[in-house]
């Protein structure tokens, strides 16, 4: 494809379009891949979003939000003389809401990331290492996202297969590990006992109070894109993170299957 040429994009959390190459009609076409579904006995056909791309979407819009709750309750902490707080009742559900849009964020981002390791690995892709008794152990695709931790994933694998420096040492990292960890905290609460009383640990709320806490949980942004600068040709990368490359797929008139699709309309929006 020339430089010149254009593709419109509706929306960057589409999947990738595919350059279809027929030598014989010297012709490119754009194709976009689809789904289907069935309601209320109808087909709704839509273009196919990029997952990775969803969870980053919902991350960054809840960290916006996070962001202006935060600056609202405590932008003016830092001009005061005073040290000691307490939130007054009407400024409890800012609070709450605070709390629920940057764990929704947390969880979003992390799900990201976990969902861009996994597509990142090739189907004939074979990892191997050692167990704690020294024995090599190999697994398959299926196997590596199945047991193998995100964290391995994101400081072995990958780099192996982008053929890239590991991330793991750098402030990235940190910020990714703080992030896995509150996450882990979140997804399984733990519960503390004092005296007789039970109680769900909350020690990690804290934690999301943190002055510029909101910035390292945008470190999955950074991340993501460190890995997708590394391939900018691959058809299942988010778009959105720099240059991205379209290769042309050779294929054959013949190959297209006829589609009718004559009585297909748009909804109503």
């Amino acid at each position: 494809m020339s430089k010149k040429d254009t593709i419109q994009i509706i929306d960057i959390r589409m999947q990738r379009p595919i350059i279809a190459r027929i030598e014989e009609e010297n012709l490119n076409l754009t194709l976009q891949m689809s789904d289907k579904a069935t309601l209320s006995g109808a087909t709704v056909s839509f273009f196919t979003p990029n997952n990775v791309s969803i969870f980053l979407s919902s991350a960054k819009k809840e960290l916006s939000k996070s962001n202006s709750i935060y600056k609202s309750l405590f932008g003016k902490i830092h001009k005061t003389k005073h040290k000691n707080f307490k939130i007054s009742d009407k400024d409890l559900p800012r609070l709450y809401n605070y709390f629920e849009s940057i764990q929704t964020a947390i969880i979003s981002m992390y799900t990201a990331i976990e969902s861009f390791a996994n597509i990142c690995i090739p189907h004939d892709y074979v990892y191997e290492k050692n167990n704690a008794k020294g024995i090599k152990e190999s697994y398959s695709k299926e196997l590596i996202e199945r047991y193998i931790p995100t964290s391995e994933k994101i400081d072995k694998i990958l780099p192996s297969i982008l053929n890239c420096d590991s991330p793991k040492g750098s402030k990235l990292w940190q910020d990714f590990k703080s992030l896995e960890s509150l996450r882990n905290d979140i997804i399984h609460p733990k519960t503390t006992k004092k005296n007789t009383e039970t109680k769900e640990a909350s020690s990690f709320l804290c934690i999301l109070l943190s002055d510029d806490f909101i910035k390292k949980v945008s470190c999955g942004f950074d991340l993501v894109s460190y890995f997708c600068k590394q391939d900018t040709t691959h058809s299942l990368f988010p778009m959105g993170f720099g240059e991205i490359e379209l290769k042309p797929v050779p294929i054959k008139a013949g190959d297209f299957e006829k589609v009718d699709d004559h009585d297909e309309i748009e909804l109503p929006s």
